[in-house]
């Protein structure tokens, strides 16, 4: 009894002191009431709790950052602790303030706030109270990425979305469509930061939508870069392009819908096409699940590759994108990417060797010239282009080698049976290499050098075979 009493005092206290004129009181309070959660001494009934609850949704609008700051660190134990009634109370506060915008710091702490209670919400013990908090966040969150008329609400819904999807994407099963729906739409949207945001929900909901929406997502990926600028200027445009339209939208009912119907009549622009290929990379660690799509992405992506938009120095970055959703196939689907596997290391090696503004050629005769020792060797990186047309900042190819090396390396890994072979076809492609002037791509390579000297090596390189690969190292 006694116990209870000096509880009972000791949350009339806090409660006192959160309302407190004095600024260090709110702080020292909301410091105690953390602390007391913590660790589970604090005992609330539903009317203690209804308190609590709302002078802590109080202190969110705080004048003081500090107080603010703790308040929202208070909802974390504070969701494992109160009823299901006070945990749908603070999602609605939370993202009904979200959704008026306003302030952009009350906002993002609202944002913030959420972010604390779904990552807290797993701990709870009954999944009803977590079901009825998930639900209330969702439709408003929807709601307000697809039609916010304030970019910054919008990418703090997507993202609070992305973190409800992650933790509790398998409740939520009467929302999948929509979610896709807008996590799909998000990704033609003029906002960077939008789009980067979509494309990590919809890594999360790849691992839980059913087979057939899992499926409408790859098609749509699909449609959608066969349409980028870095093949229509290399082919002609799709032939019977209604009749692929047509069947795409017969076979997935989901891009009847108006907006992504339009979506899918648009060509996307350079920055979109980058992004559906990021969305790929990330897609494409579940592509086992829709195999019969597999040989059609591999197709598409070495046709970007080869493309001669491709070709161009400002799009190395796509080039690197494109090597980056190979090397995620070539992990993720070994079996179904073995058949295209000549192409595949044909491509990567090519890429390999790409470094448009530099001639190592050039170099080494202009050291023999100058009576240069091996020491010249290591490339003075502030020299290379003081007279040329682009400085080292500015080459962005070494991006595309060193994302043909790791690619390289998983074939390596991922076919081991065919060690022997790698390392008459690739080894001395690699070593040639070594001589690489960007350190990101020297460390890309010193995983397949580690590797060869750790693995088989003394088994298939013999002592005759060491001179031929000898000779494509620069001294």
């Amino acid at each position: 009894m006694m116990a209870v009493d000096t509880a009972n005092k000791s949350l009339t206290s806090l409660l006192e002191k959160m309302v407190a004129a004095d600024t260090d009181y709110r702080f020292m309070a909301m410091n105690d009431l953390i602390n007391e959660l913590q660790v589970n001494t604090l005992r609330l009934d539903l009317q203690s709790e209804k308190r609590v609850v709302g002078l802590i949704l109080r202190l969110l609008r705080d004048p003081s950052g500090e107080v603010q700051s703790l308040a929202v660190q208070s909802l974390g134990p504070l969701a494992t602790k109160v009823k299901e009634q006070q945990i749908v109370t603070i999602v609605k506060d939370l993202v009904g303030t979200m959704e008026k915008g306003g302030e952009g710091q009350l906002r993002s702490i609202c944002s913030i706030g959420l972010k604390t209670v779904v990552n807290a919400l797993p701990n709870a013990t009954d999944m009803a109270v977590v079901q009825s908090a998930v639900r209330e966040a969702v439709l408003p969150l929807l709601h307000m990425v697809m039609s916010h008329n304030d970019d910054n609400v919008r990418v703090e819904a997507c993202e609070v979305l992305a973190e409800i999807i992650n933790h509790f994407g398998n409740l939520l099963t009467s929302y999948h469509l929509d979610l896709l729906d807008c996590m799909i739409t998000c990704l033609g949207c003029p906002q960077t930061t939008l789009r980067k945001r979509a494309i990590q929900a919809l890594g999360f909901l790849s691992w839980i939508i059913p087979q057939k929406y899992f499926t409408s997502l790859v098609s749509f990926l699909l449609f959608r870069l066969q349409m980028s600028p870095f093949l229509l200027t290399s082919q002609p445009p799709m032939k019977n392009m209604d009749e692929q339209l047509s069947k795409l939208i017969t076979e997935n009912t989901l891009f009847q819908r108006p907006h992504l119907l339009e979506q899918l009549k648009q060509q996307p622009s350079v920055d979109v096409t980058k992004t559906l290929l990021q969305c790929f990379n990330v897609v494409s660690r579940q592509l086992q699940r829709a195999p019969h799509c597999i040989t059609p992405v591999l197709r598409l992506l070495i046709s970007i590759a080869y493309s001669p938009a491709s070709n161009n120095t400002e799009e190395d970055d796509v080039v690197e994108l494109v090597i980056q959703v190979l090397e995620t196939l070539i992990r993720r689907c070994p079996r179904a990417v073995a058949p295209a596997l000549p192409e595949l290391i044909s491509l990567l090696c090519e890429r390999l060797q790409y470094d448009p503004n530099y001639d190592y050629g050039l170099a080494e005769d202009g050291d023999d010239q100058m009576g240069g020792d091996a020491s010249d060797n290591d490339f003075d990186e502030d020299d290379d282009d003081e007279d040329g047309e682009y400085s080292d900042d500015e080459d962005l190819s070494w991006k595309v080698r060193r994302a043909a090396a790791r690619a390289l390396e998983a074939i390596i890994l991922v076919y081991n049976e065919m060690t022997a072979d790698f390392y008459v076809s690739i080894a001395p492609l690699l070593i040639k290499q070594f001589n690489e002037r960007k350190e990101f791509v020297r460390l890309a390579r010193q995983h397949w050098k580690n590797y060869a000297c750790n693995y088989k090596i003394q088994i298939v390189l013999n002592l005759d075979y060491w001179p031929y690969c000898l000779q494509y190292i620069v001294v």
